[in-house]
C-alpha cells in the first residue's frame, strides 16, 4: 500500500484506501489508445508520454497536403548548425525563456527546450499525454468532423504537439458510471528529473483519478536516492519478473512506469517484455497499465 506522504492534507491516508490496479494482461492497452499503431496513408503517428515527438513520413516542401491543424516540422535541406546558446538560468518554466538568432541576416525569435526532449520527448509525468487520456471521459471526436483536433488533448508546453489517437475517446469514456464515481482523485507524488528542479522543489504533485505506477510501486527501490514515489504495491510484495510481464495476445509487452529516468531527461523508467526494470525514450510507443484508488 502507499502512504500518507503520497497525499497532501486534507485528503484521505491511503493505508485506508482500497488500491485497485488494473492488470490489463489480455488487455494491455498497447502503444495508444486502443493501443495500435495507427496506420495512415503515408506512414504512421507515434503517441507518445512525452508528446513533444510525433512522426510522419517524410514530406518534401510542396508534396502532398498533410491533415489540417497538425503542426509538423519541415527540413528545408540546410546543414547548417546554428549555436542556440544556453538557459541563462534554471527554471520550472524554462521553455519561456526567449530565444532570438540571426541567421543569414534574418533574426527569428521563440523558445528553448532541453535538446534530449527536443529528439525524443519529455519525461516528465506531469505533461505527459498518458495522464491527459487515462483521466478523460471525454467522447471519440466523429470521423466526419476534420476540424477539430481532441475532445481531450490539449498542449502541456509550448513544445506540445498533436498525438497521434487523439481523436479517439478518453480511457473512461463507456466505463460504468457508478464506477467511475468511486474513483477517488488522489494526489500523486513524482520524483522531478534534476533538469526539472528549482531550488529545494524534488517532486511534482499532480491530483490524477488514473495514473501509472512509479518504479518504487511495482519493484521497491527508489530512481532517485532518498526520494521516495510511495510504497511497494502490495500485490507486488514478493514478486518475481516473471509476475510482471503483461501480454497482448499472447505477446509479452514493454509497459511504462511514471517514473523519469534519472539520467536523462527523454527517457522514462518501464518494465521490459522479461518483468525486468528497464528505460525507453519517451517518443516510443508502448504499454500502460493504470491504476485508481477507490475512496
Amino acid at each position: 500500500m502507499l502512504q500518507l506522504s503520497f497525499f497532501n492534507p486534507p485528503l484521505k491516508p491511503l493505508n485506508r484506501i482500497s488500491v485497485i490496479i488494473f492488470i490489463l494482461s489480455l488487455l494491455l492497452v498497447y502503444c495508444f489508445f486502443d493501443f495500435f499503431l495507427i496506420i495512415l496513408n503515408k506512414g504512421f503517428i507515434i503517441f507518445n508520454i512525452g508528446n513533444y515527438l510525433t512522426t510522419y513520413n517524410p514530406t518534401t516542401t510542396g508534396g502532398a497536403a498533410l491533415e489540417s491543424n497538425r503542426p509538423v516540422a519541415e527540413w528545408d535541406g540546410d546543414e547548417s548548425c546554428v549555436d542556440l546558446g544556453t538557459f541563462t538560468a534554471q527554471s520550472r518554466t524554462y521553455y519561456t525563456e526567449a530565444l532570438s538568432i540571426t541567421i543569414g541576416g534574418t533574426t527569428y525569435t521563440g523558445n528553448r527546450n532541453f535538446t534530449e526532449r527536443n529528439a525524443y520527448g519529455s519525461n516528465r509525468w506531469r505533461d505527459s499525454v498518458y495522464r491527459q487520456w487515462l483521466n478523460s471521459d471525454a467522447a471519440a471526436v466523429p470521423s466526419s468532423d476534420t476540424s477539430t483536433i481532441s475532445n481531450w488533448w490539449k498542449p502541456a508546453t509550448v513544445f506540445d504537439r498533436v498525438p497521434g489517437g487523439a481523436k479517439l475517446a478518453g480511457y473512461l469514456y463507456g466505463m460504468d458510471v457508478d464506477f467511475v464515481k468511486a474513483i477517488g482523485e488522489v494526489a500523486v507524488k513524482t520524483v522531478l528529473h534534476p533538469c526539472d528542479r528549482v531550488g529545494s522543489e524534488t517532486f511534482d504533485i499532480t491530483y490524477d483519478k488514473v495514473f501509472l505506477a512509479s518504479r518504487k510501486n511495482i519493484f521497491g527501490t527508489d530512481e532517485f536516492s532518498g526520494l521516495s514515489e510511495g510504497e511497494l504495491f502490495e500485490y507486488f510484495r514478493n514478486a518475481t519478473n516473471a509476475d510482471r510481464i503483461k501480454y497482448q495476445s499472447g505477446t509479452a509487452r514493454y509497459w511504462w512506469l511514471r517514473t523519469p529516468d534519472s539520467g536523462y531527461a527523454d527517457r522514462v523508467r518501464l518494465v521490459d517484455p522479461d518483468g525486468a526494470l528497464h528505460l525507453g525514450y519517451a517518443g516510443n510507443a508502448y504499454g500502460v497499465v493504470p491504476a485508481c484508488c477507490i475512496i
